[in-house]
């Protein structure tokens, strides 16, 4: 059947061009609303398609960890960044929403404060600057 060749085709092309559904279409000589019919349509199509997918992106890690290794050291980065977060790999970015980096024109008043109280407020100041906080995003990652 024709239909089938021509899906054949495509998933060589997309196989051979690293994924790229555009230029797969441009090589096959079909267009992409067809594509996307045949995905909806046909399960074993968008499976194929999915796995050509993964297959591409699993070359690239392997591309990646092999420059890493090799001493690329924008790869160990990029790498480190997102496989690793939870070792601390992960870029922080503080901001202070209230006194841009100056000192506080009204000091607060702890002078009510008991000596535990004031206790309980250093530790947990003490705490509070060891922690990174993640966005919920980046922790699923």
């Amino acid at each position: 059947m024709k239909s089938d060749k021509n899906r054949e085709n495509f998933l060589e092309a997309l196989k051979a061009l690293g994924g790229n559904i555009s230029k797969a279409c441009e090589k096959a000589q079909i267009g992409r609303r067809t594509i996307y019919e045949w995905k909806k349509a046909d399960e074993k199509f968008k499976e194929d398609m999915e796995d050509i997918t993964e297959s591409t992106i699993d070359h690239v890690e392997s591309a990646l960890y092999k420059n890493a290794l090799e001493g690329n050291v924008v790869a160990q980065i990029f790498f480190l960044k997102t496989r690793a977060a939870k070792r601390g790999y992960v870029e922080v970015q503080r901001v202070d929403h209230t006194t841009k980096g100056k000192e506080m024109a009204a000091p607060i008043d702890l002078s009510g404060l008991s000596k535990e109280e004031l206790k309980v407020m250093d530790e947990a100041t003490k705490i509070a600057a060891k922690l990174t906080v993640v966005p919920k995003e980046e922790k699923a990652a």
